[in-house]
């Protein structure tokens, strides 16, 4: 009995080191990409119908508290714990709670990544509409009377397009300083925007 109970009580600082690392479950149960889609539907703004995207900076600001979590984690979850005569490896933890907030990271640059192809596709659209409605010879007077007016809105068109353009920059500057790599089309269509 005396044995028992020395046993007891050597392994009961492991229950109170268990109940310490308890707070890290919820990460660890966490379902990542629908907390991302939690935090994209909350930091979106506007009525429903007229829902604007999650904007870069809110993005961002997201992506710098999961980098500091990492920092916390890496700071604070030691890879080796001793307690009395047990030595506890906590490295595959670490790295499991590490890797979920990496992989709330990758997901957010993925919403960039998207947004950035979206917005190069666009502006590309947008000025071969403009290139290609202003080289049409009209046929007739109905023609040359629409092409007059389409010439009339291309500033005003024009300057959506800059900003769009503008938009979309940022969105891919942000990707180069999250050193996040690109696909070869998403590349292609942000230098296709400029011609």
């Amino acid at each position: 009995n005396r044995l028992a109970r020395q046993l007891e009580v050597a392994v009961a600082p492991l229950g109170d080191y268990l109940e310490s690392l308890r707070p890290h479950e919820v990460l660890l149960s966490r379902d990542d990409a629908a907390y991302i889609a939690s935090f994209a539907a909350a930091a979106a703004s506007g009525p429903p119908d007229e829902r604007v995207p999650v904007s870069l900076a809110a993005i961002e600001a997201k992506v710098a508290e999961c980098k500091a979590a990492i920092a916390e984690v890496s700071r604070t979850v030691p890879n080796n714990v001793l307690i009395g005569t047990f030595l506890i490896s906590t490295s595959t933890l670490k790295a499991r709670l590490i890797a979920k907030h990496q992989a709330a990271i990758d997901l957010l640059m993925d919403m960039v990544s998207t947004r950035a192809a979206e917005l190069a596709a666009a502006v590309a659209g947008g000025f071969s509409e403009i290139d290609e409605r202003l080289a049409a010879k009209p046929e007739d007077i109905e023609t040359l009377a629409a092409l007059d007016e389409f010439k009339a809105g291309v500033p005003a068109r024009t300057r959506e397009l800059e900003a769009q353009l503008e938009e979309m920059t940022q969105y891919y500057e942000s990707l180069e300083a999250f050193q996040v790599d690109v696909d070869e089309d998403s590349f292609s269509g942000r230098w296709a925007a400029f011609h």
